[in-house]
């Protein structure tokens, strides 16, 4: 099996990351529900100007389909908001699968 080198360097010491795929699916799922458990307790906690000026602030549109996705998926994983590790965990197995 031949690796595929960009200027003489593999991807891997190139970029210096880890050479296992499914740890970059782990940790970028991990840090999608971690926005959108932040998302969900900002909604919950700001006024509705607050909130559409925090949205702004971030460069977040109010009722995008990426806002109202983040908010589906915190509010119907409540149970692992003290733990999003576990979910990622599932959710990366459920894809990979």
């Amino acid at each position: 099996m031949t690796t595929a080198t960009f200027a003489n360097n593999s991807y891997i010491e190139q970029h210096q990351v880890d050479s296992n795929p499914t740890t970059h699916i782990e940790q970028s799922t991990l840090e999608y529900l971690h926005t959108a458990f932040l998302l969900y307790e900002y909604k919950q906690t700001y006024t509705k100007k607050e909130y559409r000026a925090l949205l702004e602030e971030y460069g977040w549109d109010k009722g995008s389909a990426e806002e109202r996705r983040s908010l589906r998926i915190a509010e119907n994983f409540q149970a692992f908001i003290s733990c999003p590790e576990h979910l990622a965990v599932l959710t990366m197995a459920i894809s990979t699968s």
